[in-house]
């Protein structure tokens, strides 16, 4: 997954997790709220333990899209047809088209260097 479909998958968890992060702090600093029809909340009673849940849930959040980034391809290649492959997308370790055991892609014609002319 590239950089780009990271972020707009993950967009939605980002902008919950700042959303959250940012009220839970406002909490703590300023316990009222004003509507725009001149309501006003008084949470002074419960702004903390409040405060404690929209912080802790926008770190969670963040954390969730976060560890949800794009990971480093892990090519590995087939010995015997020489088929290189993203080892995540192969779930029992062998080659898709001759069901041989797979090996690392870095340095392979190392160990194998009658492979590396052919």
């Amino acid at each position: 997954m590239h950089y780009k479909k990271w972020v707009i998958s993950n967009s939605f968890t980002i902008v919950v997790g700042i959303i959250c992060l940012w009220t839970g702090i406002s909490l703590v600093n300023d316990p009222t709220w004003t509507s725009k029809y001149g309501i006003e909340f008084d949470v002074s009673d419960y702004n903390i333990p409040w405060a404690i849940v929209l912080v802790t849930t926008g770190i969670y959040s963040l954390w969730l899209a976060w560890t949800n980034r794009p990971k480093a391809m892990t090519m590995h290649i087939c010995p015997k047809c020489e088929t290189a492959v993203d080892f995540r997308n192969v779930g029992n370790h062998t080659c898709p088209k001759c069901q041989t055991e797979l090996e690392p892609l870095e340095g392979f014609y190392e160990r194998h260097p009658e492979l590396k002319d052919k």
